[in-house]
């Protein structure tokens, strides 16, 4: 299978967009458990499998990767699961003396919930309907007060459609006190199934 997305980036005043090419390879069996390896634009690997608690995501084929989705998939089923700041991660032209823009050397899990199975989603790939949205948030406290902020909240929502996956994301990350804001919404494009 192979999705092809859009995205929109917000950072201040900045308006970046581009497309992410994401490519499941074969199936690779190791013990009992199989794995589904998900090749990245950026040529990161991620391999997704099946447990008894949902569906898990790791860098390598280890069946004590984290639960990227929980079973059972039902209304208000929650979970914690690992994420990473995404959006302000990055230098901006704006910034002076060149350091990154915020330091993460820690674990950031994201609360998520379960919370509709009949949203109906258009994107450019199409209309979807009856598409699961699961809302996440998380609050992740600055170590070393960069750039003066103290922490940063994440908000994020996605829609999966049944046998396809995820056909659109919007996440949030915002700095307290509320010096930056940035947001990225993604959208599939295509999906091809081989």
């Amino acid at each position: 299978m192979k999705w092809e997305y859009q995205y929109t980036k917000e950072l201040g005043n900045n308006l970046n967009k581009g497309k992410s090419i994401i490519a499941q390879l074969s199936s690779i069996k190791s013990g009992n458990v199989y794995y589904y390896p998900h090749r990245y634009a950026n040529s990161e690997t991620l391999y997704y499998s099946q447990a008894e608690t949902g569906i898990q995501r790791s860098s390598k084929m280890e069946q004590n990767g984290s639960i990227f989705l929980k079973k059972p998939f039902d209304l208000n089923t929650s979970w914690m699961r690992e994420t990473k700041i995404e959006l302000l991660d990055s230098r901006h032209e704006s910034f002076s003396g060149g350091e990154s823009f915020i330091s993460q050397g820690e674990k950031i899990f994201l609360d998520s919930k379960i919370v509709s199975f009949d949203e109906i989603i258009s994107v450019p790939a199409g209309v979807f309907k009856k598409t699961m949205r699961i809302d996440s948030s998380a609050s992740v406290a600055v170590i070393e007060r960069t750039r003066g902020i103290d922490q940063i909240l994440i908000k994020q929502t996605e829609w999966y459609a049944k046998g396809i996956g995820l056909v659109k994301r919007s996440r949030n990350e915002i700095s307290v006190p509320e010096k930056y804001n940035a947001r990225q919404v993604t959208e599939l494009i295509r999906f091809e199934r081989d």
